[in-house]
């Protein structure tokens, strides 16, 4: 008989190059203790996922941010106009995005 397992998470992805670690876990807490489905710290190269998020979802928006930062690119804008960007980025990309 077939054994039933579930899918494995994804622990790493590439961007430009990149190691990216991916950390699962319940809460992700920005620094106003505001709850995220997830955020990225490039000091450690990490995206941090809500499982309480849509994961995959999640998971395309912050590797967004991440490209930006690792190409230097987040450095050139304020988080405002950044998240604009990555929000309009996931809507145009989340159709394409396989995991």
């Amino acid at each position: 008989m077939a054994k039933h397992t579930k899918p494995r998470r994804k622990r790493f992805i590439n961007i430009l190059g990149v190691k990216v670690k991916i950390k699962y876990t319940t809460k992700v807490l920005y620094d106003d203790d505001t709850e995220l489905d997830g955020c990225y710290c490039h000091e450690t190269k990490t995206i941090f996922v809500s499982l309480h998020s849509d994961v995959k979802s999640t998971i395309l928006h912050e590797s967004l941010h991440s490209a930006l930062a690792i190409s230097g690119c987040g450095n050139l804008i304020n988080m405002k106009t950044e998240e604009t960007i990555v929000q309009a980025l996931e809507s145009a990309l989340k159709d394409f995005f396989v995991f």
